[in-house]
């Protein structure tokens, strides 16, 4: 989109850029928002017990997404 909008100009530049900062800000805060809440809301007593084993294993789950191209 950015470059779309180079040849309309400077404040066309600056409005794609500002809306694209701003839907990202909203997106981020409101994962964090939502992942707060779920983990205030729900109490996860299996992921107390079991988190140390489950990190290492969603790790090694997106590395190896990553080397296959997911």
């Amino acid at each position: 989109m950015l470059i779309a909008a180079l040849p309309l100009g400077t404040l066309a530049i600056t409005a794609v850029l500002l809306t694209y900062s701003l839907a990202t800000l909203v997106l981020i805060l409101l994962l964090v928002w939502l992942a707060t809440w779920l983990g205030l809301r729900w109490r996860w007593a299996w992921l107390d017990r079991n988190g140390e084993r489950l990190s290492p294993l969603i790790l090694m789950i997106l590395g190896l997404a990553l080397v296959v191209g997911l």
